[in-house]
């Protein structure tokens, strides 16, 4: 081929490309936000068919333009449009008068049969040199690259921001690195493939991509969120078979017409290709403009760094330290105590809380309810409730005040405003990204997302695990992995980090899935563990944690609190059916021989609602608005204490239910009962 034909073809593709891009991209602009507007109906039906009639007009101007730019290009490079096609020949009418009559009957008689045999046989597909096969190849990996790892890691980035110890900025750099230079290196893979080979690879190529696509945007509704519940694929038995379903008709399809339809099966593929590109280009995009103009910070989001600093490091006296044991119920602990009764022979000095209660449910409302004490007012809504709690709170405030190293250790903290208080809480817009674990991470939870169901389980993850292992080591992020905390616990030990005094908010797993821990501390699996190790396993943490102190002499005077930030929970689609309850375990300060005596059990009807309270009392600051500690409250008290349960339907918080429990045994169904109460969910955080 001639170097102006070849250009010709050149100029021809751009154009056809450029044509699916339009296409692709008027498909992407047909789907915005929805926005809404009240507009006059006496007016629609003419506004309908004045748009229907200018989207017509549209599309047959472009159509001609492309169509007469095409034949134009052709012309002025003399390409043969009809070369290497089956066209009909000129028709001439044969007479028996003509010379060489017989002959000319015989010869067409003969061509017919010749074209019939090779239509039936199918046209011989063209063979491509490697140049071809380079470019199709880098269209083929692109799309797969794109829909596999580089759009879906994108997209869990910019969705979890509050959770994660980096922000989108941070994460595109290394995700466009990674993705162009496996997309070159498979594209000349593929490239060097010939023939029959190398177009079954392109066609599988293609399948996986649409794939993904597919499952990412259909069929992953009902998938749980990554907030350590244990994907249990006998729970979803439909959506697994039709995702296998649908990933099999898309591979034995490709297959099928890589292997019968070859030249069809080529075109195809580039379309597709192209055009989902294009409209996985536009959401990239978008993705990348948000990270370089980041919203402002919100008033629900953690966008700093919190640090393992002062974990293991108490101060030399009247410390108090309050461990969050997530999920914790007094049922659960009640009937671990029942099989292993010396478990709580440790917690010398402690009274055990058995009638207390939670607040709110579940852990993004749990925790900062505990580090703030702030209700929710009559009348207020859900949105202005958790803007404003951090803002009308002054505990954590206070005890820094009162002289205190402040170290809070949570994944749930979801404001900036502790950030001056906290000694391992840093405000930071650079931090030192673990590339390599980053980007390990970043691939599981992008095939986690878009593999069909029967292959999700190997890519299995939690948010806590990005966290993990998205820094560097120098910048030691705290994670809430309890097996690493008690290792810890047990390399390092405690120690004096200063003269003065500690305050420490240890928020751990507990007894929330996925199980991870034996009695000892041991990292485990679902498939080797109980939930009767773990249960143990946690509350031997507190306990090593409390010999440790008593070592150290910072344990009589001392404040120790171990609580959960709820108790036994459930996603409910409607009201509760049956109580839930927070362990709440205290120790005051107390003089060596009280500090020394055997735990103590009460029935006071109290819980979280005096925890603020109660911290407030222990670091000596104004008690004014807080209420009574847990200690004020008397066994027996007629007192009412509230509940929010919040309703979750498919992965979104909708309303907040409140109850009442009475005085009597929390863990009595017939001391519950809802109060009317309910407040709509406008924000889902």
């Amino acid at each position: 081929m001639g170097a102006a034909k070849r250009m010709g073809r050149i100029l021809s593709l751009a154009g056809d490309v450029l044509l699916l891009v339009l296409l692709a991209a008027a498909v992407q602009a047909a789907l915005p936000a929805p926005a809404y507007a009240y507009v006059d109906p006496s007016v629609m039906t003419y506004t309908i068919q004045a748009v229907a009639g200018a989207a017509v007009a549209l599309s047959a101007v472009i159509g001609v333009a492309f169509r007469r730019s095409r034949k134009l290009i052709f012309r002025l490079f003399k390409i043969d449009e009809n070369a290497g096609k089956e066209v009909d020949p000129v028709v001439r009418a044969l007479q028996p008068a003509d010379a060489g009559y017989p002959q000319k009957l015989q010869q067409a008689d003969d061509d017919a049969r010749a074209l019939k045999e090779r239509l039936a046989h199918g046209r011989q597909v063209r063979r491509l040199g490697w140049g071809r096969r380079l470019v199709r190849s880098l269209i083929c990996c692109l799309f797969l690259a794109v829909s596999a790892f580089t759009l879906p890691s994108s997209e869990i980035v910019a969705a979890s921001q509050a959770s994660l110890n980096f922000s989108l900025g941070d994460a595109l750099p290394l995700i466009i690195g990674a993705s162009a230079a496996v997309w070159i290196v498979a594209s000349l893979l593929v490239s060097l493939l010939r023939g029959r080979a190398f177009d079954i690879a392109c066609a599988l190529i293609v399948a996986a991509g649409i794939g993904c696509y597919v499952e990412a945007l259909f069929l992953n509704g009902p998938l749980p969120a990554a907030d350590g519940t244990p994907l249990h694929l006998s729970y979803y038995k439909t959506i697994t078979v039709i995702s296998g379903a649908v990933w099999l008709a898309i591979f034995v399809g490709a297959l099928i017409l890589a292997l019968r339809k070859t030249a069809v099966a080529r075109g195809l593929g580039l379309v597709l290709c192209v055009g989902l590109l294009a409209v996985q280009g536009a959401s990239l995009a978008s993705l990348a403009a948000d990270a370089n103009n980041p919203a402002p910070k919100s008033e629900t989001t953690f966008n700093g760094l919190m640090t393992t600093e002062g974990l293991y490091d108490l101060g030399a006296r009247d410390n108090v330290v309050v461990f969050v044991l997530d999920t914790y119920d007094t049922a659960f602990l009640k009937e671990t105590v029942q099989k292993h009764p010396d478990l709580l022979d440790g917690f010398t000095g402690f009274t055990w809380f058995q009638n207390a209660t939670a607040a709110m449910i579940p852990t993004r409302y749990g925790i900062p309810y505990l580090l703030t004490g702030t209700e929710l007012q009559p009348g207020q809504t859900h949105d202005d409730y958790v803007q404003t709690r951090y803002a009308k709170s002054s505990l954590i405030p206070a005890v820094k005040e009162q002289g205190y190293d402040v170290g809070i250790y949570t994944d749930s903290l979801l404001t900036n405003r502790l950030t001056p208080y906290g000694d391992n809480l840093y405000d930071t817009d650079h931090l030192e990204i673990n590339p390599p674990g980053l980007l390990k991470m970043l691939a599981k939870v992008s095939l986690y997302r878009d593999m069909p169901w029967i292959l999700k389980k190997p890519f299995w993850f939690y948010t806590d695990q990005i966290n993990q292992n998205s820094l560097h080591e120098t910048m030691e992020p705290y994670i809430i992995d309890d097996p690493a905390l008690y290792q810890g616990l047990r390399e390092n030990g405690l120690s004096i980090g200063n003269e003065g005094k500690a305050f420490r908010f240890i928020h751990t797993l507990g007894a929330h899935q996925p199980l991870c821990m034996d009695e000892n501390g041991n990292r485990g699996t679902e498939e080797t563990l109980t939930w009767d190790q773990q249960y143990q396993g946690s509350i031997n943490f507190v306990s090593d944690y409390l010999d440790e102190m008593k070592r150290l002499g910072v344990y009589d005077d001392a404040t120790i609190v171990v609580t959960a930030d709820h108790g036994d929970f459930y996603w409910t689609w409607g009201p509760l059916e049956k109580p839930t309850s927070a362990i709440l375990l205290v120790k005051p300060p107390e003089t060596p021989e009280e500090a020394a005596q055997p735990l103590k059990v009460s029935q006071a009807p109290t819980g979280s609602l005096d925890f603020a309270a109660t911290i407030i009392d222990a670091v000596g600051a104004d008690r004014s608005g807080y209420g009574p500690t847990v200690w004020e409250i008397p066994e027996g008290a007629d007192r009412d204490r509230y509940y929010w349960d919040t309703v979750h339907n498919d992965n979104i918080d909708h309303e907040w239910i409140r109850y009442r429990i009475n005085g009597g045994d929390v863990l009595d169904w017939g001391n519950w009962e809802p109060t009317g109460e309910v407040t709509p969910v406008e924000a889902h955080d």
